[in-house]
């Protein structure tokens, strides 16, 4: 099917995922937007270092937009099924996002920045310069990128109260058209599970992070989601992905696996106007694997053959060995998160961003 919708209103938003549901299509329009007035001294984009990323700007003032639209709409005049809007926030990736009630909520997890930096500071990723020295790439640690749970009210009747919100201000509300409902959300805090064995190349905490944590525990902050495929569109619990605890150097310094915990667990309470604190995060807990000057790519989960249980299987993730200046394919117990095997490249292979297992069968 097909549908438009007007983007004028927002500029031109940065976009580089979608969700998809049994009946729905999730679009999110974040407040990192391509300034206009700024293209046109950076046409020839591809020409100029980092000229693409110095026409971004982060309106913080606006609201994220959330659309959900018809996945079997084909009118190109159709608008969305519903609008949503919540705090301003960026996101480069969606985990997952599941249908309950017989359509009338869906419930989508995502990766968010408090900010869209991420790609609006030259001085970020990207930046080979920034790359090479200890001390910018620590900086990058400062994004803090963090799961959040979106609940959308399908049937919401009672429209939402927007809010002019400044970097980290909470308040200063203004109506908005019925049209248009607040989505409800709630963030996880990311912690290592005391209960769980702790892989042998677990994070070695220093005694004095670990003496500032609740039960010796560090905060984790991840990107590049990935989880058990089978359960795309569904509720699940694991999410692996790579990431780093505050007290690492760099920000990304091992493979995360994260224990949402079984659904309804980490539903948004009634969070929206106009309320003016951010919502209470909810606890999750993880099991790493890290090895020092390691570094992984994004972690891909394959289950195995007849397996019942949601991270029954193996995770892949290429690697590049710092200290022998190679790459390898590491495979871990998706379970226990302790390494099953690796296997050496005869060549180097850069970082890379996003990959894919594919059975023999296809």
């Amino acid at each position: 099917g097909q549908l438009r919708i007007r983007l004028s209103e927002h500029g031109l938003p940065m976009i580089h995922s979608f969700q998809v549901t049994e009946r729905y299509v999730i679009l999110v329009v974040c407040s990192l937007r391509v300034e206009p007035h700024l293209i046109g001294s950076k046409l020839f984009v591809l020409m100029e270092p980092f000229a693409g990323v110095e026409t971004l700007g982060w309106r913080g003032e606006q609201e994220t937009t959330v659309y959900v639209m018809d996945l079997e709409s084909t009118s190109p005049t159709a608008g969305p099924v519903r609008t949503f809007v919540t705090d301003p926030m960026y996101m480069n990736h969606h985990i997952n996002a599941w249908e309950s009630d017989g359509g009338r909520k869906v419930t989508m997890d995502l990766i968010a920045y408090e900010d869209g930096s991420f790609l609006s500071n030259p001085r970020g990723f990207g930046n080979l310069e920034v790359m090479r020295d200890a001390g910018e790439r620590a900086l990058l640690k400062a994004l803090r990128p963090t799961i959040r749970r979106y609940t959308l009210d399908m049937e919401e009747a009672r429209p939402a109260a927007a809010r002019r919100v400044g970097q980290r201000r909470w308040g200063d509300w203004r109506a908005r058209k019925p049209a248009v409902a607040w989505a409800r959300w709630r963030p996880f805090k990311i912690k290592t599970d005391p209960q769980a064995a702790v892989p042998h190349d677990e994070w070695p905490l220093p005694a004095a992070a670990a003496s500032r944590q609740p039960g010796g525990c560090e905060e984790l902050h991840v990107e590049m989601p990935r989880f058990n495929d089978r359960r795309h569109g569904a509720p699940y619990r694991f999410v692996y992905s790579v990431g780093s605890p505050d007290s690492a150097a760099t920000h990304v310094s091992g493979i995360v696996k994260v224990d949402l915990g079984r659904p309804p667990a980490a539903e948004p309470a009634d969070f929206g106007p106009p309320s003016t604190a951010p919502p209470e995060p909810a606890a999750a807990r993880c099991v790493s694997w890290y090895r020092t000057a390691h570094y992984p790519s994004e972690p891909v989960f394959v289950p195995r053959p007849g397996a019942t249980a949601e991270d029954d299987g193996v995770v892949l993730s290429v690697m590049l060995d710092g200290e022998a200046r190679a790459s390898y394919l590491l495979v871990l117990n998706a379970t226990t998160m302790r390494t099953m095997a690796t296997a050496y490249s005869p060549v180097v292979m850069p970082a890379d961003f996003h990959g894919e297992w594919f059975s023999e069968d296809i």
